[in-house]
């Protein structure tokens, strides 16, 4: 009688596996870490991180975006809106040079976990969104 109820029990336990259906999740796992910076890049970012952080232990946090604003009067109202109203700093990421992606891969990681830290998970978004719809109700 007792072999009727454990029997069932070995027979569910062996028959699960852990492996995952879903290719796009093993994906996300076999993805290899981008390649490390050049010995002199990685020097100039060290310098950008401390500089980073004696911003940050002055109290200022600078969010860094692709903005898609090419007006240039709506650009002024986006960037004083963050400035004036939030009180963040501001880095635009679009455009090409080592200053871009030395700000990207070196200081922006440090700001928005200072952002996420302060303000919660999804606050830099909430921030640039806000500020997007601002500087458009002003415009208009």
């Amino acid at each position: 009688m007792k072999v009727h109820f454990i029997l069932p029990l070995l027979i569910m336990i062996c028959g699960c596996d852990t492996v995952s259906e879903d290719p796009k999740q093993e994906l996300v796992y076999s993805t290899p870490p981008p390649p490390p910076l050049p010995l002199d890049d990685q020097r100039m970012c060290d310098s950008l991180k401390s500089i980073g952080y004696a911003e940050m232990d002055k109290g200022a946090i600078t969010i860094a975006c692709y903005d898609t604003i090419t007006d240039i009067e709506r650009h002024k109202q986006f960037v004083s809106i963050l400035k004036n109203v939030f009180g963040f700093s501001y880095f635009r990421l679009n455009g090409v040079g080592f200053n871009i992606v030395a700000y990207k891969r070196c200081i922006q990681p440090i700001m928005d976990s200072a952002i996420a830290a302060k303000y919660g998970k999804n606050a830099k978004d909430s921030f640039v969104n806000i500020a997007y719809r601002t500087a458009d109700a002003i415009q208009k």
